[in-house]
């Protein structure tokens, strides 16, 4: 592995005190949905996916960087492997993180209708929740198409 310089600035901003099996804490500024941000070359990058190329590699195109902890701040390379939001989303569902206001179940199956291209508005038709709704439990989530 080659140490750049944007790799020691990420170093400098967590907290990694209790070692290899505990998450590594950013202690910086992050998104709107709690993942840590850093600027690299004046561009907006998420810290855990640039921690995970670093270790591991490219992550390959259409794919997430999913967290084995379910903690957003979390960037130690070993809580961080690579899988499609589809594999995602089953975590979520499996973990219980999807917002209490629709079961798990049914964010699940309207994400697959989502999927296979209906629009929100005919998920809306369909499951008889505002299209509003829909889309803000898919933004919270970070669900989109791949």
């Amino acid at each position: 592995m080659t140490i750049d310089n944007s790799f020691v600035s990420l170093l400098s901003f967590i907290d990694a005190e209790g070692g290899c099996d505990t998450c590594w804490q950013w202690l910086s500024g992050t998104n709107t949905f709690g993942y840590g941000r850093i600027s690299i070359n004046g561009k907006r990058r998420i810290v855990h996916r640039e921690m995970y190329k670093s270790f591991y590699g490219p992550i390959k195109n259409g794919n997430v960087v999913r967290h084995s902890c379910d903690n957003r701040r979390c960037c130690n390379p070993l809580h961080l492997l690579q899988g499609t939001q589809k594999e995602n989303v089953k975590d979520m569902v499996e973990r219980q993180r999807i917002p209490s206001m629709i079961s798990n179940e049914i964010v699940l199956e309207m994400f697959q209708y989502w999927e296979k291209g209906y629009s929100q508005r005919d998920i809306s038709k369909i499951f008889g929740y505002p299209q509003g709704t829909i889309s803000n439990c898919f933004k919270r989530l970070g669900l989109r198409k791949v």
